[in-house]
């Protein structure tokens, strides 16, 4: 989870150092896109949860205190939380007549279309971290 928020930060920051956006009106697009991912991370967990590969990973320690089933479980729920966390946020408007304005370096750092960019590069990174942990399972030895 702390990763997703430093992705988030970092990602805000270089939007706004860069003037990169995204289409403030694109929320919905942005919702169906985080929708998409929590169903394909869902997904991924049901088939690894319904495979013989879960008995593999729950003996194969990931580290002293942890077996690589329970990461990758825990790996997924940070990722899901996140994920409807950010279409929360996305849904929640701010009222019009709210002026926030925090200003660094000449650049106003509190803007939408930016916080938008950066809550998508954020999901896409996960979305590729996670992909990259269940094709890394996938090639686990299974001993039927």
């Amino acid at each position: 989870m702390i990763r997703q928020i430093f992705v988030v930060l970092s990602s805000y920051i270089c939007a706004v150092w860069f003037n990169l956006s995204i289409d403030k009106n694109s929320t919905s697009d942005i919702i169906t896109y985080f929708s998409i991912l929590v169903g394909f991370f869902l997904s991924a967990l049901a088939i690894l949860y319904a495979s013989p590969l879960r008995k593999t990973l729950s003996e194969t320690q990931y580290d002293k205190q942890k077996d690589k089933w329970t990461k990758t479980v825990d790996e997924y729920k940070n990722v899901i939380i996140f994920s409807i966390f950010s279409i929360l946020m996305l849904l929640v408007k701010l009222p019009s007549d709210w002026n926030l304005y925090f200003e660094f370096y000449g650049h106003d750092m509190l803007q939408a279309d930016k916080f938008y960019l950066a809550l998508v590069i954020s999901a896409t990174i996960s979305f590729i971290y996670l992909v990259n942990i269940l094709f890394k399972n996938m090639k686990v030895e299974i001993n039927d």
